[in-house]
């Protein structure tokens, strides 16, 4: 995996609700929300941002699964957010 470093745009407004994160992505009036690990994986990123290798590493522990079963997956939900515009590398 790659060792840039993913981070929460901070145009995206958000909050979390209960076990879900409401997300407004820049420019948008839609909220959408994320629930389960893909909310996991935001809380994640933290205000600093992190290392995709460092979430799957974080996920692997979290899920017992190990790091290679989880790359593909979150590599295509961090590239998912990306193009929404609220996570930037």
């Amino acid at each position: 995996m790659s060792s840039a470093e993913w981070r929460r745009n901070p145009l995206a407004l958000w909050r979390r609700s209960g076990v879900r994160i409401v997300l407004i992505p820049p420019g948008e009036e839609h909220a959408l929300v994320l629930d389960g690990s893909s909310a996991l994986i935001w809380l994640l990123l933290g205000d600093d941002g992190r290392s995709a290798d460092a979430l799957a590493g974080e996920l692997s522990t979290f899920y017992t699964e190990e790091v290679g079963a989880i790359q593909p997956a979150l590599t295509s939900f961090l590239h998912e957010l990306r193009g929404l515009g609220v996570v930037t590398t």
